[in-house]
Formats: C-alpha cells, structure tokens, sequence
C-alpha cells in the first residue's frame, strides 16, 4: 500500500476521478451522482465479496467462510487492543486505518486481491492470541532457560 502512496501524493490525484473512475460514471458528473454510484458500487462490492468463497469453493465454502469469520475476529482483537505507548501497536492502528482507506478508495471486488493489506494486521492478531494464550510463568526461547534447568 505505501508503495503506491507516492505518485497520486505527489501528482494529484482528485478525489472526484477517483470515485467516478471505480463507480463507473463519467468525472464531471455532480457530487450527488458520484455518492449514489459510490454506494450502489460499495454495495455491489460487498456482496461480491460475500458470495466469493460461495462463487468458487463449492462444497468448502462453509470453511472458507469460518475462515473469513477468524479473519475478522482477528482485524477487530487488533482494532480493541490499545497501543499504551507500544509502536508496534500504534502502527498496527495505522495499517487498519489505512487499509480500510484503501478498500473504500478502491472499492471494487477482486476475490480478496485487495484485502491482502491487511496481511500484517491480521499476523499481529495472531500473535495477540497467541500471547493471550500462553502459560504466563515461563516462555520458552524468549527469557532462555531458568537457573537449575540446565
């Protein structure tokens, strides 16, 4: 996602190309126009999305679908976790926001393609559940071994 930032940051990129570009309607058409193809657009997208794993797993959906449910589950254990002057989970707020940026901008479906910014957010949700998870007493490899086990 940062890879892209640049050219539209540095050479402009109008909001209102942008939006009449994914909604399908010519650029000079008014505000109004834009928002309703936006949402019928995100709407359409949406379901899309939804009907994907349907679409092309056949008798796996149901497991491609709980997999998108832990997906989600994972997105929102990193979303409520508060960063408590932690960079790492400051940055992993920045890659939901800007994620979820990105998704609307684009706003138009490609079998998940788009979704993969949410890569790192979503490793960041396991590892949050696996920390939650573990023994509390002594974690192996991280603090080496306690004095007497060697």
């Amino acid at each position: 996602m940062l890879a892209a930032a640049p050219v539209p940051l540095l050479l402009g990129a109008p909001l209102r190309d942008s939006l009449a570009q994914v909604s399908s309607v010519p650029s000079d058409s008014s505000i109004g126009v834009l928002a309703h193809a936006y949402w019928h657009q995100l709407g359409y997208t949406l379901e899309q999305d939804l009907r994907y794993p349907a679409d092309t797993a056949g008798p796996l959906a149901p497991v491609l679908y709980l997999g998108l449910a832990m997906l989600a589950a994972l997105l929102i254990a990193v979303a409520l976790r508060r960063p408590r002057n932690d960079a790492f989970w400051a940055v992993q707020h920045g890659t939901l926001a800007g994620s979820a940026l990105l998704l609307l901008l684009a706003n138009n479906p490609q079998g998940f393609r788009l979704e993969l910014v949410l890569v790192p957010a979503v490793a960041a949700g396991v590892a949050l559940v696996a920390q939650r998870l573990a023994p509390t007493d002594h974690h192996p490899g991280l603090a080496g071994p306690r004095a007497g086990e060697l």
